[in-house]
């Protein structure tokens, strides 16, 4: 959704984080893959860089932003949720990664929640278009 405005390295550590996001709870399901090549796409990357796997540890993403704008700091925060979210279930070592990033970037619990409440909401606007479209 906000991805295009990030640049080249941004994006390049957009997808490293998101791949390691995806991969804490073991097991990586289809709407995370299909969310994870939308960014890819989104991002104007090459299809090959959503399945390569880097060598990072997690602090060293987790502070892959830390010279970024605050705004596109907050637009992966974003993202992050809501790919955390896809598949209807926030894992608990997912949700320690994202509370990690909102320490190191002081994102504000209040901001979490309003992050949830929006995602939550947009995904009751795109199940009400789906059955629109369906009936």
């Amino acid at each position: 959704m906000f991805l295009n405005a990030l640049d080249e390295i941004e994006k390049k550590d957009f997808i490293d984080i998101a791949r390691f996001l995806i991969d804490l709870d073991g097991k990586v399901v289809d709407s995370e893959e299909n969310l994870l090549n939308q960014y890819v796409e989104e991002m104007a990357l090459d299809e090959e860089y959503s399945i390569k796997q880097f060598n990072r540890t997690r602090e060293d993403l987790l502070r892959s932003f830390v010279l970024s704008d605050k705004k596109i700091v907050r637009m992966v925060f974003i993202e992050l949720v809501a790919l955390a979210t896809v598949d209807k279930e926030l894992d608990i070592s997912e949700e320690n990664f994202i509370r990690d990033f909102m320490e190191i970037y002081d994102i504000s619990e209040n901001t979490y929640n309003n992050t949830m409440n929006a995602i939550t909401d947009l995904n009751i606007i795109y199940s009400q278009f789906g059955q629109i479209i369906n009936s």
